[in-house]
């Protein structure tokens, strides 16, 4: 068993996603790390009215236990929290892909944190952590 590489990993958000035949995916109003979104002064809540995300690990191999946790600014926890899933790369040459949509999305503007934990049944752990913004866009004078 060998863990994925964490520069390797893959981290995308985007407003949806549908999964296609053939093993493909989707995904619709592909977002950058550093989102703005307008939002009158007095508030510091945003809804989306969905928010996908998307991580592959396209190196290592094994069979793990994966769990996700997405922290808000306020260190919430944003995903509902499930016993960990086992996940399974047959193969080098595969990729792992996990796809997530929340929806609405609400949470506070500022950094959240994306962390993915992987567990071999050795005990062995890896984390790959990803982090993005949601900003206020700039007032036009």
């Amino acid at each position: 068993m060998t863990f994925p590489i964490n520069e390797n990993m893959i981290f995308m958000l985007c407003d949806d996603f549908r999964h296609e035949g053939g093993g493909k995916m989707s995904m619709f109003g592909m977002l950058g790390d550093n989102m703005r979104v307008n939002l009158p002064k007095d508030q510091n809540i945003v809804t989306l009215s969905s928010l996908g995300i998307y991580v592959a690990f396209k190196d290592g191999i094994g069979n793990f236990k994966m769990n996700v946790s997405l922290k808000s600014p306020d260190n919430k926890e944003l995903i509902p929290q499930v016993e960990p899933q086992s996940v399974k790369k047959e193969r080098a040459e595969g990729w792992m892909n996990v796809a997530l949509k929340l929806s609405p999305f609400r949470s506070l503007l500022g950094k959240h944190i994306l962390k993915v934990k992987l567990k071999d049944a050795e005990g062995g752990e890896a984390e790959y952590i990803r982090t993005f913004n949601i900003d206020r866009e700039p007032t036009k004078n």
